[in-house]
Protein backbone atom coordinates (compact mmCIF):
# COMPACT_ATOMS: atom_id res chain seq x y z
CA UNK A 1 0.00 0.00 0.00
CA UNK A 2 2.96 2.51 0.93
CA UNK A 3 4.22 1.74 -2.80
CA UNK A 4 0.68 3.21 -4.36
CA UNK A 5 1.02 6.08 -1.88
CA UNK A 6 4.67 6.92 -3.07
CA UNK A 7 3.78 6.26 -6.65
CA UNK A 8 0.55 8.94 -6.52
CA UNK A 9 2.82 11.55 -4.60
CA UNK A 10 5.60 11.15 -7.35
CA UNK A 11 2.95 11.29 -10.15
CA UNK A 12 1.43 14.14 -8.60
CA UNK A 13 5.18 16.22 -8.07
CA UNK A 14 5.97 15.39 -11.56
CA UNK A 15 2.66 16.75 -12.87
CA UNK A 16 2.97 20.11 -10.94
CA UNK A 17 6.66 20.26 -11.81
CA UNK A 18 5.86 19.86 -15.70
CA UNK A 19 3.11 22.43 -15.25
CA UNK A 20 5.14 24.38 -13.28
CA UNK A 21 7.86 24.51 -16.34
CA UNK A 22 5.41 24.88 -18.86
CA UNK A 23 4.21 27.66 -17.00
CA UNK A 24 7.37 29.66 -16.48
CA UNK A 25 8.17 28.92 -20.01
CA UNK A 26 4.76 30.87 -21.49
CA UNK A 27 5.70 33.24 -18.95
CA UNK A 28 9.05 33.93 -20.40
CA UNK A 29 7.41 34.08 -23.94
CA UNK A 30 4.95 36.66 -23.06
CA UNK A 31 2.29 34.22 -23.02
CA UNK A 32 0.33 34.98 -20.02
CA UNK A 33 -2.80 33.29 -20.84
CA UNK A 34 -1.38 29.71 -21.61
CA UNK A 35 1.07 30.57 -18.69
CA UNK A 36 -2.19 30.93 -16.10
CA UNK A 37 -3.66 27.52 -17.08
CA UNK A 38 -0.15 25.63 -16.36
CA UNK A 39 0.32 27.34 -13.40
CA UNK A 40 -3.46 26.18 -11.97
CA UNK A 41 -2.44 22.73 -13.30
CA UNK A 42 0.58 23.51 -11.17
CA UNK A 43 -1.28 24.02 -8.20
CA UNK A 44 -3.83 21.51 -8.16
CA UNK A 45 -0.93 18.75 -8.42
CA UNK A 46 1.27 20.61 -5.67
CA UNK A 47 1.05 19.42 -1.61
CA UNK A 48 2.20 22.13 0.88
CA UNK A 49 5.58 23.28 1.75
CA UNK A 50 8.22 25.16 0.77
CA UNK A 51 7.19 24.77 -3.25
CA UNK A 52 3.92 25.95 -2.84
CA UNK A 53 5.38 29.28 -0.68
CA UNK A 54 7.61 29.89 -3.36
CA UNK A 55 4.59 29.40 -5.95
CA UNK A 56 2.14 31.64 -3.90
CA UNK A 57 4.67 34.47 -4.23
CA UNK A 58 5.30 33.89 -7.93
CA UNK A 59 1.35 34.22 -8.29
CA UNK A 60 1.23 36.98 -6.30
CA UNK A 61 3.81 38.69 -8.34
CA UNK A 62 2.14 37.97 -11.38
CA UNK A 63 -1.15 39.34 -10.43
CA UNK A 64 0.77 42.54 -9.69
CA UNK A 65 2.08 42.57 -13.13
CA UNK A 66 5.67 41.60 -11.97
CA UNK A 67 6.59 39.12 -14.46
CA UNK A 68 10.43 39.07 -13.48
CA UNK A 69 9.18 38.55 -9.66
CA UNK A 70 7.12 35.85 -10.74
CA UNK A 71 9.34 34.21 -12.42
CA UNK A 72 11.74 34.21 -9.94
CA UNK A 73 9.25 32.75 -7.12
CA UNK A 74 8.08 29.90 -9.51
CA UNK A 75 11.39 29.06 -10.36
CA UNK A 76 13.10 28.80 -6.92
CA UNK A 77 9.61 26.00 -6.61
CA UNK A 78 10.61 24.27 -9.56
CA UNK A 79 13.90 23.69 -7.84
CA UNK A 80 12.08 22.99 -4.37
CA UNK A 81 10.02 20.39 -6.31
CA UNK A 82 13.16 18.80 -7.17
Amino acid sequence: MTGGNMTASNASGSSAKMNLEEGIKALKNGDNQAAMTHLDAAKQAMVPGGAMNHFEQGMKALQNGDSNGAIMHLSAADQALG
